[in-house]
């Protein structure tokens, strides 16, 4: 096996920690925070939904959990929300600073109706995506050196198995309309590109190319995915056709690239390489047609697992001296929140969510590895699912 082979086997190998944990169903546990922020919140009062206890409480949830809200029991608040839930959907009235109505239809269930009807709240108040409709891909540790992927609600509730490999399947990422899971697929020979089709969940190896086939990217158009393959001799990034089979390199260096992302636009790529320092990760980024390569300004050092937020801001793995770290670069320099060091303590693998606030990753704490949302913006984190089995690499769904 080629030096810049297992190069890439660590890097990938950083964000599938192994451990001798049972499997357990899920549990929803209660929600942990930790450090102060709710002063920096705009507070609300919700005084329910009359029409159905269900909903009202799914939205009191969302409203809670989303990350925008300081929630009051009592007393005064910025806003005050409340409403009436039926066979039609949800609907919502807002009362503050600006007062509206929402009304949501029912989609296919109270909780996704729920999610959709706070969504359009964040989107009113804030001129944001919201984040309660779009879901969380992760790889799970179901056995000791078996994973496989698994989908959840962005409060961690509903989780759902996709793939059955029965191998070790890691890094998601949402395929063209969220309708499929991309991922690394190990086998005892090699690894594959897999697609799982989530209505289906049918399975196909989207790429298998001799050699290395890993780290899929999603073009935001869904007509192209990016990925790392070794067909040519060296570990480089490469451009394949969802619906074709040809394969564009990008890179052409003497180092070992993995782990690339696309920007919301589409026509640029930044990406993981140890060029010149082998051992030694850096970001840098490419026209997604190829072209030259420029590197990040980034702090700490060895920065992995990139992720690229709508509002143009890097958020990434690095060693500091906070221990493993989540970092944030805003590529505009405009940013008065939210970069540089957002937390340390064993922290890789972030994924933007939808609103370019919150990110999901991963931390770990002895032998044990579990799901955290962080606010960038006050610090504040939440645990996602509540598991005894080990949940690492998350994607949060952004299309």
């Amino acid at each position: 096996m080629k030096t810049s082979l297992r190069t890439l086997l660590s890097v990938i190998l950083i964000l599938c920690v192994s451990c001798l944990v049972n499997f357990e169903l899920f549990a929803q546990g209660a929600t942990r925070i930790t450090k102060s922020g709710e002063n920096d919140l705009p507070s609300v009062r919700f005084l329910g939904l009359s029409g159905s206890p269900t909903a009202s409480a799914l939205v009191k949830s969302d409203l809670m959990k989303c990350g925008w809200f300081n929630v009051v029991e009592q007393g005064n608040a910025d806003y005050t929300i409340n409403g009436v839930a039926n066979s039609a959907g949800i609907q919502l009235r807002v009362q503050g600073g600006s007062s509206f109505s929402i009304q949501q239809g029912t989609i296919s269930n109270e909780r996704e109706t729920a999610h959709r009807a706070v969504d359009k709240i964040l989107q009113k108040l804030f001129n944001i995506r919201g984040i309660c409709s779009y879901k969380i891909a992760f790889a799970l540790e179901v056995r000791p050196g078996i994973k496989e992927i698994y989908i959840c609600d962005f409060d961690g509730s509903n989780p759902q198995q996709i793939t059955r490999n029965q191998s070790i399947s890691i890094e998601p990422t949402w395929g063209p309309r969220n309708q499929s899971i991309l991922y690394t697929l190990y086998s005892p020979t090699q690894t594959f590109v897999g697609e799982t089709i989530l209505a289906s969940r049918l399975s196909r190896r989207l790429s298998q190319l001799p050699g290395m086939n890993a780290c899929p990217a999603m073009n935001p158009n869904g007509s192209a995915y990016a990925c790392t393959l070794s067909k040519d001799g060296g570990v480089e990034l490469y451009v394949r056709p969802y619906a074709g089979h040809t394969a564009q390199r990008i890179t052409r260096t003497r180092g070992t690239e993995a782990s690339p992302v696309y920007s919301p636009d589409g026509r640029q790529i930044c990406f993981v390489t140890d060029n010149g320092s082998p051992g030694r990760p850096y970001l840098c980024r490419v026209p997604a047609t190829g072209g030259a390569i420029s590197r990040i300004s980034t702090i700490g050092s060895q920065q992995t697992a990139p992720d690229w937020s709508y509002d143009n801001k890097i958020a990434y793995a690095a060693v500091t001296n906070q221990g493993m770290s989540i970092c944030v670069t805003d590529l505009n320099g405009t940013a008065t929140k939210g970069v540089g060091i957002i937390v340390g303590g064993g922290f890789e693998s972030p994924s933007w969510a939808p609103d370019n606030r919150h990110l999901v990753c991963q931390q770990t704490a002895g032998r044990r590895t579990q799901l955290w949302v962080i606010d960038t913006w006050t610090g504040k984190k939440r645990l996602l699912v509540n598991t005894r089995s080990n949940t690492s690499v998350p994607a949060w769904q952004k299309q």
